[in-house]
């Protein structure tokens, strides 16, 4: 009866062993996964540091073009261009004006947020130009229309901090300036 028996035992004994073995080699595996993974996620750690002015800037400037994409893109699909001798003889068209005028209440609301003296932000689409700023008659936010040939990113070459290229629900192309004019001395 006993016959046999021994090689059923040795064979038991070798599974149970390469068992074991298999799941030793599995943890030395899964702990140098881990010793590996903290070596590379501790060393890439994100810092702002010195940025971190400017890295919440464009935070907010992305913020304002997503809170007034609407406005922003109503007035660019408006044909109708409302210029500077159009707001001081008061023949503008109303309902052109009102689309200028929510561009504008948005970017007030932005400058706000900001701890800036002189914010201008300024949008192109085509011959179309709204440019919003801290006024100098009575420092208060104005808005004014650039005439049609004029392009405010030609006057501002070098001291963009943010731009922003969207298109408007016509597809129409608008470009979005953000500067600090108080230091560029204007």
């Amino acid at each position: 009866m006993m016959r046999g028996k021994g090689g059923q035992i040795g064979t038991t004994v070798i599974w149970i062993a390469a068992t074991f073995l298999i799941i030793f080699i599995l943890l030395l595996y899964f702990f140098g996964v881990l010793f590996v993974m903290d070596k590379v996620f501790s060393s890439r750690a994100i810092s702002v540091g010195e940025n971190q002015e400017e890295f919440l800037q464009t935070k907010l400037f992305l913020n304002f073009i997503e809170e007034n994409e609407q406005a922003i893109s109503d007035w660019a699909d408006d044909e109708k261009i409302v210029t500077l001798i159009d707001r001081h003889t008061q023949n503008v068209d109303k309902e052109a004006e009102e689309k200028y005028i929510l561009v504008y209440e948005g970017a007030k609301d932005y400058f706000e947020k900001l701890d800036i003296d002189k914010p201008v932000i300024c949008f192109e689409r085509g011959d179309k130009n709204l440019i919003i700023d801290k006024g100098s008659a009575f420092d208060v936010y104005e808005w004014r229309p650039l005439p049609p040939h004029e392009r405010c990113s030609n006057n501002v070459k070098g001291i963009i901090s943010n731009n922003f290229v969207m298109l408007s629900e016509q597809d129409k192309l608008v470009e979005v300036y953000y500067y600090d004019e108080t230091n560029f001395g204007m």
